[in-house]
């Protein structure tokens, strides 16, 4: 059987009835190519005519939803709730962390040895869950004091006490040990987050977290290691900025609790370049906050 050359890479297709077949692969292409102008030829009709009566499905003519009977909430009543769902909110509610809420009605005695605290309740308070033999020292701060730093920005309670509580235990023992340099740049997030938060109680959370983080390793001062107060001034150029932004607004409002955020602000700033020492810490912070009186580096 003798088979022509120009079969091959050429689809099958069935023959049409009533048309003459078609052999060659010259014919083919050339039926192709005159099928192809016919199909332009009636796009373009098609086109002239919806530009001159405009389209089938105008937006005129297309049903109106229906309006909404549920209002649309409104820019305050969503800024107190756009941090529900935070990491330690999430990991806490599955109790996934190491925490758990205490009796606030639990003598404060039993919590400090303290005599004058007979008296006194706990309140609020965390209490660490740890598998027996562990104690806070064995956790692994670069994985938990970011999370624990994300519920900063809580306004319910518990979630906001038992996050700074917890910020607070991790801080001063990790920066005993030394142990909170790998873990700042996963923590700059979190407390930038708190920093620039509208709610001044969030902003002084944020605050004393960083005065924690100057003040966590006096030790090491002593002798020639680098203290971790000393190695956040690299992290300045991100926290400052969103500090004057808060500052200007918490300064400008007659609130009193405002009005003692603005003034917290200004002795953090001061506290930073005196537990650092650094003369770059107040230049920068000297940048950004002209008219703020600033001790020497020493």
């Amino acid at each position: 059987m003798d088979i022509a050359d120009d079969w091959v890479g050429v689809p099958w297709v069935p023959e049409r009835r009533g048309e003459k077949p078609v052999d060659s692969l010259k014919e083919r292409v050339v039926l192709q190519e005159t099928q192809i102008k016919e199909l332009k030829k009636q796009l373009d009709i098609m086109q002239a005519a919806e530009k001159a009566v405009g389209p089938v499905d105008a937006p005129h003519d297309r049903p109106r939803k229906a309006k909404s009977l549920v209002p649309k909430p409104k820019p305050s009543d969503t800024v107190m709730h756009a941090d529900d769902n935070t990491v330690f909110r999430r990991e806490f509610d599955k109790q996934a962390l190491p925490i758990k809420l205490g009796d606030p009605l639990k003598p404060m005695f039993e919590l400090t040895q303290k005599p004058e605290d007979m008296k006194r309740r706990a309140g609020r308070h965390v209490v660490w869950v740890l598998p027996k033999g562990f104690n806070v020292t064995h956790l692994d701060i670069d994985y938990y004091l970011p999370i624990f730093l994300s519920g900063l920005v809580e306004i319910e309670e518990p979630y906001g006490s038992l996050a700074e509580q917890t910020c607070r235990d991790v801080i001063r023992i990790g920066g005993a040990e030394g142990r909170l340099f790998t873990a700042m740049d996963k923590c700059i997030a979190p407390i930038k987050a708190a920093l620039r938060h509208k709610s001044p109680v969030v902003v002084q959370r944020g605050l004393c977290v960083l005065e924690q983080l100057m003040t966590c390793d006096m030790a090491p001062k002593q002798d020639d290691r680098l203290s971790l107060a000393e190695f956040f001034v690299s992290f300045l150029p991100l926290i400052l900025p969103i500090l004057s932004i808060t500052r200007n607004l918490m300064g400008a409002s007659s609130e009193a609790d405002r009005m003692e955020t603005a003034e917290k602000i200004v002795e953090t700033l001061s506290l930073i370049v005196r537990e650092s020492g650094r003369e770059e810490a107040r230049r920068q912070i000297k940048q950004q906050f002209p008219d703020v009186a600033l001790p020497p580096a020493s």
